[in-house]
């Protein structure tokens, strides 16, 4: 620095992520840096169009939502398909997709296309893995991937891939790896990862690697609150042993803002979760909303949208219908700039701190 700079920057901010040399003013007060944390939960319908349902998928694709399959009152297993631009109003578009109704399976984009794999019929384990590229129309790419048929498995995006590991086969709970990349011919990574054998996970790909969160073993008896991630499918670290949020399985993960955030799920008991947790690594984990208005529930859908984030249906011990969402709050964002004797700016950093 030369001598004629002044060794006390000027510092200007914004609230709404905005840049701060174009929209700004001079902040002198000092700062207090927190994680990001999420307003309040506004209830968007108390029954969507679709019925009351559980352990379904919600997916964005082609700019709008799809939820699909799911059980519903009368413990009738759906293989209906809906969707939605804004998260509050939906519209059916099949009734009876090509695929088996289902439910405890999983739905997600790969190579331009939809995908929906493994699951329950009430009575049989699938792993059929069938995709669409309109919502609509259905194929089957494979009725034979090798792995065998399961529900809540993770399912997974990652290195041009798609993956598929642990869930539970009616008999077995698992913790095998096995990946594709056509959705056709899946190849087993490994049979035997370190992580306990489990179903009912939360997964997420998040800063290059893979990552397992929770889930559950036994009839309801044995619950995880730990932490893995991967870099290959094949090699697993244990993050955390003991992750801030109790022990659970059924709970949901999505991503915003460069953090993971995690809504609802059980513990085996009829205790039902109605928190949301948030972590900008993955390990440590911060509560920011606890009794957020909404009833405790598992199984149920989240996604992100429009800046906020959403919790649909789910099991609250009945079968949920409802929509909630919450606004992900502002941060500062702050440039710092040295100023000579002439009064001219010249940039130094610029920090980013969410408003407390």
């Amino acid at each position: 620095m030369t001598d004629d700079i002044d060794p006390a920057p000027r510092v200007y901010y914004t609230i709404d992520g905005s840049d701060p040399t174009t929209n700004s003013a001079e902040y002198n007060d000092p700062i207090s840096a927190s994680p990001p944390t999420i307003g309040s939960w506004t209830e968007e319908t108390a029954a969507a169009e679709w019925p009351g349902r559980f352990s379904f998928q919600i997916r964005e694709f082609n700019d709008a939502l799809w939820l699909a399959g799911g059980r519903i009152a009368g413990e009738i297993v759906k293989n209906d398909v809906w969707t939605s631009t804004d998260g509050v109003h939906w519209t059916e578009v099949t009734s009876s997709a090509s695929w088996t109704a289902r439910y405890h399976h999983r739905m997600i984009v790969f190579e331009d296309k939809l995908w929906i794999l493994a699951g329950n019929t009430g009575t049989t384990w699938n792993n059929e893995v069938w995709s669409s590229s309109d919502c609509v129309n259905w194929t089957e790419a494979t009725a034979d991937p090798g792995w065998d048929g399961r529900s809540d498995p993770g399912v997974e995006v990652f290195d041009n891939k798609l993956w598929v590991f642990g869930g539970y086969n009616g008999t077995q709970f698992k913790n095998d790896v096995w990946n594709s990349t056509d959705g056709v011919i899946w190849t087993e990574v490994v049979s035997d990862a370190p992580w306990q054998a489990r179903s009912m996970h939360a997964t997420a790909v998040f800063n290059g690697r893979m990552w397992l969160f929770g889930g559950l073993k036994g009839n309801g008896q044995t619950q995880y609150n730990d932490v893995w991630s991967s870099q290959d499918g094949l090699e697993w670290d244990l993050e955390n042993g003991n992750a801030e949020w109790n022990p659970r399985y059924n709970h949901r993960i999505v991503q915003n803002g460069g953090r993971l955030w995690l809504t609802g799920g059980e513990d085996g008991t009829t205790n039902l979760f109605n928190e949301a947790w948030s972590s900008s690594d993955g390990v440590s984990w911060t509560l920011d909303a606890q009794y957020s208005g909404w009833r405790g529930r598992h199984s149920h859908g989240s996604f992100v949208l429009g800046g906020r984030l959403w919790i649909a249906g789910g099991s609250t011990l009945s079968y949920a219908g409802d929509i909630w969402s919450a606004s992900f709050l502002g941060e500062f964002t702050l440039k710092y700039f040295a100023v000579d004797s002439a009064g001219n700016e010249s940039e130094v950093r610029t920090e980013i701190y969410a408003i407390e």
